[in-house]
């Protein structure tokens, strides 16, 4: 694949000398047949060169100046340039055979050597003309779309960002809530963890990419601030496997898997439940796979009362923006049918 990348980049940087290379062999084939191998590769080259130098002049600068700015200006400058190229095209032409000592085109069947000329010449200039100006029309309405495009990704991207922190915000305070309600002695610690959870989401959530230990780093805090609003023990995995702590990913983007797995496990509620979370960094790649238990009756009971999913379609969305098909998070439950789910994410380290 690596290869095959290879070779379409280097035919594209040079599609335009290939094409140029291409038209040099059609006119050198047509003039062989009638002048002989040596003569035909000259006779190419005669041709051509009319059509080279308007190709340029056109591209370089008449088409990028003229054409949207002033089109009048332009017509009238590309009447002119190509009524000097077609007169100077037939005296070069006429020059070369007469060196060469060679008919003249058009001799053979009777026709006017000179309305030949004119006619060869100036339909090869206009078609020359019309192709530089499509060109240019064709890729400046590419360019525009790419950047209505990137415009828009940047304005999604700037609302999922956005609905980070009243997302976290939201059911963090609940959390808060609950304990100031039950007057537990644990509320004023988790509010100072809440208070160190809060700086990152305000330094950095707004940021393109953080290194991983940072999003690390808050995926510990908020499973110890959620084990301060429990108030039994309970099992709660957290492994990593990581080679580059340096790794850069979109902040926030694998918080809110966490934050799925004590939404839907119910550990308060279920005391034999159970999160598993798994992360492994290897190379260019980030793998994560998060599981939680579950109680049939109450996750209905609850999805029934509860918002939708707000956050984890905030990761799909961004996962999606930032990565495109390198990345992915696929949500699914157990098939052991023992109450189970599992998220599988995976990331491949992409310029974010």
């Amino acid at each position: 694949m690596k290869q095959r990348s290879a070779i379409l980049d280097f035919l594209q940087r040079h599609a335009s000398t290939a094409s140029w290379l291409g038209i040099y062999i059609m006119f050198a084939l047509d003039s062989m047949r009638h002048l002989g191998f040596l003569d035909g590769l000259l006779m190419a080259v005669v041709s051509i060169l009319p059509l080279r130098i308007l190709h340029l002049i056109m591209k370089s600068w008449l088409v990028p100046r003229y054409l949207r700015r002033q089109p009048l200006v332009f017509g009238l400058l590309s009447i002119i340039l190509m009524a000097l190229l077609l007169r100077g095209a037939i005296i070069l032409e006429v020059w070369f055979l007469e060196w060469r000592e060679l008919p003249m085109p058009g001799s053979e069947r009777g026709d006017t050597p000179w309305a030949y000329m004119h006619v060869k010449y100036g339909t090869l200039l206009l078609l020359t003309a019309a192709q530089v100006s499509i060109s240019f029309l064709l890729t400046e309405r590419e360019a525009l779309t790419q950047e209505l495009k990137d415009s828009r990704t940047e304005m999604q991207l700037k609302y999922l960002h956005m609905q980070i922190n009243p997302h976290f915000l939201f059911n963090a305070l609940n959390n808060v809530y609950a304990l100031t309600v039950l007057k537990d002695e644990k509320a004023p610690d988790t509010v100072l963890k809440l208070s160190e959870m809060m700086r990152y989401v305000i330094d950095d959530s707004s940021k393109t990419s953080i290194p991983l230990q940072k999003e690390l780093t808050y995926i510990r805090d908020y499973i110890d601030f959620n084990l301060m609003r429990l108030e039994e023990k309970v099992d709660i995995t957290f492994d990593c496997e990581i080679e580059n702590m340096d790794f850069p990913i979109a902040p926030m983007l694998l918080q809110p898997v966490v934050e799925n797995c004590f939404k839907h496990a119910h550990l308060g509620e279920c005391p034999d439940g159970w999160i598993k979370i798994n992360l492994r960094q290897t190379g260019r790649s980030l793998e994560m796979s998060a599981i939680n238990t579950f109680d049939p009756k109450l996750r209905k009971e609850h999805n029934d009362k509860e918002r939708s999913g707000v956050g984890m379609q905030n990761v799909e969305e961004r996962i999606r923006l930032y990565y495109g098909d390198k990345g992915y998070i696929v949500g699914k439950d157990s098939k052991n049918n023992k109450g189970e789910f599992i998220y599988d994410v995976k990331l491949e380290l992409n310029e974010i």
